[in-house]
């Protein structure tokens, strides 16, 4: 489902974002008449010095692969960066794929739940309509949460925590 959902919808993005031509007029941007396939260079920053994509590997282990040691799966992180219009759209998706990966991590426990349950609504109050839009949250979780090994162990963070999201009177969400 994974290798469908991702691909469609970033199908779907690229063909609305060339159908919708003009936009805000700004720095151009290119013409039609240069050749495809921009060089890692001209990428937007986010998306520059990406891990590798880790295939079959992605799926493999409850916590993936993460090559760069950043706390975010790679197959995430690429998703991601290759979705977001924006710098911080991409750093706002990726804190709230953070704090998803918390509650599917086993050393989520009784003593930092709370902080978890904090972190998930601060990273879901923080993130923009925009940064939605790039990439909604319900296709987000779907990526999380992709194989029946994660999903189970979401269900055991639900059973054990229930789904404890932080109210607006307990939260502090400094950004």
């Amino acid at each position: 489902m994974r290798k469908f959902l991702l691909p469609l919808y970033v199908f779907i993005m690229i063909g609305l974002s060339a159908c919708g031509g003009g936009g805000s007029g700004g720095d151009g941007g290119s013409a039609g008449g240069e050749s495809g396939g921009e060089p890692q260079d001209s990428a937007p920053v986010w998306q520059q010095n990406l891990p590798d994509d880790p295939g079959s590997a992605a799926t493999e282990t409850l916590a993936g692969v993460d090559a760069n040691a950043n706390g975010i799966r790679d197959d995430l992180e690429r998703d991601a960066a290759l979705t977001a219009s924006s710098e911080e759209n991409f750093k706002a998706t990726v804190a709230l794929i953070q704090v998803l990966q918390q509650t599917i991590d086993p050393s989520t426990n009784a003593e930092n739940v709370a902080q978890v349950a904090q972190s998930e609504y601060c990273a879901m109050k923080n993130r923009s309509e925009s940064a939605n839009d790039d990439l909604p949250e319900e296709i987000l979780r779907v990526l999380v949460f992709d194989t029946e090994e994660r999903k189970a162990a979401q269900r055991a963070y639900i059973r054990l925590y229930g789904v404890r999201i932080a109210s607006e009177g307990e939260a502090s969400c400094e950004s």
